[in-house]
């Protein structure tokens, strides 16, 4: 269930990390950048307060509930905030391509 799981995320960040390339160097596929903007950041976020989350989660003594916790919750809060960050820098991005 974790490998598909740290797969998805880990594909989010190689594909919007390539896409966002593209992006930048060519601006005529402009319309794209929130997509890729949103997809990249949204796997950095996700990938990064999982296991962030999960090691607060290790520290607390007793059983291993708040370490799982912290990594799934760490997966859905990481990629929604993620998505939403880059969502605005795309924003700000697009305009300057566009320019």
């Amino acid at each position: 269930m974790i490998i598909p799981m740290m797969g998805f995320a880990f594909a989010l960040l190689v594909f919007g990390g390539l896409a966002s390339l593209v992006i930048m160097a060519d601006p005529n596929r402009s319309r794209w950048t929130s997509a890729a903007f949103s997809m990249f950041f949204g796997g950095v976020g996700s990938v990064t307060l999982s296991l962030l989350l999960a090691f607060i989660g290790s520290l607390i003594p007793g059983s291993g509930l708040w370490e799982g916790l912290g990594f799934f919750g760490g997966y859905a809060l990481g990629g929604l905030g993620g998505g939403a960050l880059g969502r605005s820098i795309a924003s700000r991005r697009k305009d300057r391509i566009n320019s």
